[in-house]
């Protein structure tokens, strides 16, 4: 294996392909990147779960593969002067060299056969599933995954309860996740050619919906995420393979495992109707919880004391102290007292891209309901804390 890369380069795809390092192993070779230079430099790296791959441009002079130690070879080549690298494999010492002008180096390999056999792309999901690929626009999906990645639970002993669920059709995309005590719901539209459709072609369409219907670790969307931050990427390209998911995001791909279950039946979990229905600035409210949240410590909630034309957030902490914010509002109805865990009332509220939103009550006992003025997409359900 011999090639010739620059270094900002070879950083990216080595600061993308560590996402899926594993932590955990103590088998060596998941916790290093297999560089594979064929008619390009690709990267890989696995934790058994997640698969990622990260193609670098460079110029192959030999082909050749071998096991790199992850960590150390980045913080080699982040030290390194903006130049091009030059990298080769030494196959009697079983050590890869790297030269940038005046650097050199010799790192110990591990044998590339002991990687893990990398899922392949070519693996098509069978036919009869009648499987596609569904373009997301990167923004979208990305700020669809924000919003509700903080209901997933973190509780090992339901499995299902820590992925997202997606469904994915020609016209949306959608995420549901949960933990019990919060529900996050939201979608978008995916853009598409308009055109018109005769009465076979609706029914056709009618028909893709939910083709895609998967739940989906919390990890593989928070690497995503940070894959997509570091290539700056457009658009996402999603597919299945058999019991997995694949992103691409052009130069990067993730492969992921599915969680297998069933996923609760969340719609079931909204009330239809709500006893009070109160407008609000979300950064007013924002900032008023956080403040009052400084006193809500060791588990005390954030209570609201809702009357009229008036909305007091307070907390009390025995043996801390206390304390109240007073909001005008909007609001002719009878008095509700309700309390919320104060963190997870700020993740619903902070999830929300609107300005103005709908605060739904049914009463002390019953969850409340946090969603955008004018629009379902978005939709956050909290469970009430009981006071004593």
């Amino acid at each position: 294996m011999k090639m010739r890369c620059v270094k900002d380069d070879l950083l990216k795809g080595i600061q993308v392909v560590q996402k899926g390092v594993s932590t955990k192993s103590t088998l060596p070779i998941l916790s290093s990147i297999l560089f594979q230079a064929e008619n390009d430099l690709k990267l890989h790296t696995t934790d058994l779960e997640t698969f990622v791959s990260c193609s670098v441009e460079g110029k192959i002079i030999k082909k050749g593969s071998a096991g790199v130690p992850a960590r150390l070879i980045g913080d080699i080549v982040r030290s390194l002067p903006d130049a091009a690298i030059d990298i080769s494999y030494d196959t009697e010492k079983r050590q890869i060299n790297l030269v940038c002008e005046n650097s050199f180096f010799n790192i110990k390999t591990l044998p590339a056969e002991d990687f893990p056999k990398i899922v392949s792309l070519e693996k098509k999901a069978p036919a009869s599933t009648n499987i596609e690929e569904y373009v997301v626009k990167n923004s979208l999906f990305l700020n669809i995954i924000k919003q509700v990645i903080r209901a997933a639970s973190r509780d090992e002993t339901r499995p299902i309860l820590t992925g997202v669920l997606l469904t994915l059709n020609k016209d949306k995309v959608k995420m549901v996740a949960t933990d019990s005590y919060r529900l996050a719901v939201t979608e978008g539209k995916l853009e598409k050619e308009e055109k018109k459709q005769d009465k076979k072609e609706k029914e056709e369409a009618k028909e893709e919906e939910g083709k895609i219907r998967v739940v989906i670790p919390t990890k593989a969307l928070e690497d995503v995420m940070k894959i997509s931050s570091i290539l700056e990427n457009n658009e996402v390209k999603i597919g299945l393979l058999e019991n997995h998911i694949v992103f691409d995001l052009g130069k990067a791909q993730l492969i992921s495992r599915l969680i297998e279950g069933q996923y609760p039946n969340y719609q079931q979990l909204l009330p239809e109707n709500y006893q009070v229905e109160l407008p609000i600035k979300r950064e007013e409210l924002v900032g008023a919880v956080k403040r009052i949240s400084l006193l809500a410590q060791n588990n005390s909630p954030v209570r609201f004391n809702l009357g009229k034309n008036n909305l007091s957030i307070s907390a009390v902490t025995q043996e801390v102290g206390e304390a109240k914010e007073d909001l005008k509002v909007s609001y002719e109805g009878e008095e509700v007292k309700v309390a919320f865990n104060g963190q997870y009332l700020l993740d619903g509220l902070t999830a929300v891209n609107q300005e103005e939103i709908l605060i739904k009550l049914l009463g002390p006992l019953k969850p409340g309901l946090i969603k955008s003025v004018g629009n379902d997409e978005f939709l956050y359900l909290i469970m009430p804390v009981r006071l004593g």
